[in-house]
């Protein structure tokens, strides 16, 4: 499957980096608030 994926050309691996550069831009913010808040929690912050 991977190697059919590279034999059609590049345009889908620039369309996941492109997916994966947008949800990590996304997530990262929730993530941190998630981070802070369990750290609080547990009274490291």
């Amino acid at each position: 499957r991977k190697a059919q994926r590279e034999s059609e050309g590049g345009k889908m691996s620039d369309n996941e980096r492109l997916a994966i550069t947008i949800g990590a831009m996304i997530a990262a913010p929730v993530i941190a608030t998630i981070l802070i808040d369990w750290l609080r929690n547990r009274g490291y912050y």
